[in-house]
């Protein structure tokens, strides 16, 4: 009868580790008969002295079984992270790079064992004695022109003290956070991160007079009404808001006004913000982006170009306008 188990790699931010003086050490033993075990990675590291970690689980009458046991286990991990103010990674699921099936089967023929490619995350698979876990630890390099970079310090160093850069600090807002997602590994969290730095430049503008008049009577009557101090408080922040248009008109009309006919993932600018700005909605409230992976991926790296074209494109007006 076919068994699974799973495998759950992750590591740690620079400097966590688990003090633990085995090199792998069992968590506990299911009523299915199936054990949890912590392991240090790479093979036979001990995990006080492993970045990168795995919990390994099984065996498992069913795939299904393996792989929701294991998903219920990153979840108790997150939320010990969460609790400790730690980063856990746990990547994305899937193997963006790795051995081919031709290099695969050549290493099995070496070493005489079923070889996986290492996943970053969740993996579920049929037991087998011998199979081990094999991962490219190639260093690439992204070399990138020293003239330009000397050049960008330069700029940096010549200015004159106290003038500052010609942009502000909402800008300033949205570059950090746009550099930040280059050391993050979850795309969800990077689309998340791309559209707030969207929303860091954004300025609503106030409604047509009429509609502002409406919030204002709708302001007066939680006024005079009879709940508490606390809930009309909270009411009147709440419809204050409305006199100003929404994020998603204020960034379809950012996004047309900054970046005119150019288009992304196939859209117009407006048509593209509504749609990440709806993705970004649904993993904050919904815990989904509702889109494969690959789809995922494509948006964010797209998203990552309007991000940089509307910066750009705000930096160069912002300029502009404070030149004598």
């Amino acid at each position: 009868m076919k068994e699974y188990e799973f495998r759950l790699r992750f590591n740690f931010n620079k400097g966590v580790f688990i003090s633990d003086e085995n090199s792998e050490s069992e968590i506990v033993a299911l009523p299915c008969g199936a054990t949890i075990r912590l392991k240090g990675c790479p093979k036979s590291t001990l995990i006080k002295n492993a970045h990168d970690v795995a919990i390994i689980g099984g065996p498992f009458s069913t795939l299904e079984i393996a792989e929701a046991t294991g998903r219920n286990i990153r979840d108790s991990i997150l939320v010990w992270a969460t609790k400790h103010r730690l980063g856990v990674d746990f990547g994305t699921d899937y193997q963006s790079s790795g051995f081919t099936d031709y290099g695969l089967t050549l290493l099995q023929e070496q070493i005489g064992s079923r070889i996986r490619n290492d996943i970053h995350g969740l993996d579920v698979y049929e037991i087998n004695e011998t199979t081990r876990f094999a991962r490219l630890n190639g260093a690439f390099a992204l070399l990138k022109s020293k003239k330009e970079f000397f050049s960008a310090v330069k700029i940096g160093a010549e200015r004159e003290i106290g003038l500052g850069h010609s942009f502000d600090d909402r800008i300033r807002v949205a570059m950090e956070l746009v550099s930040g997602i280059h050391f993050d590994r979850t795309t969800k969290s990077k689309l998340v991160m791309l559209v707030t730095a969207i929303e860091a430049v954004i300025t609503t503008l106030p409604r047509e007079p009429d509609a502002q008049a409406l919030v204002s009577r709708l302001i007066s009557e939680v006024r005079g009404s009879t709940l508490n101090m606390s809930e009309k408080a909270s009411l009147e922040g709440t419809l204050n808001h409305l006199k100003c248009e929404s994020i998603t008109s204020a960034g379809k009309r950012i996004a047309t006004t900054e970046l005119g006919a150019a288009r992304y993932h196939g859209k117009s600018p407006e048509d593209f913000f509504k749609t990440i700005y709806s993705i970004r909605s649904r993993i904050v409230h919904e815990g989904s982006a509702g889109i494969s992976e690959n789809e995922l991926i494509e948006i964010t790296n797209e998203t990552n170009k309007f991000v940089t074209d509307l910066l750009f494109s705000l930096m160069e007006l912002d300029a502009n306008s404070k030149r004598p």
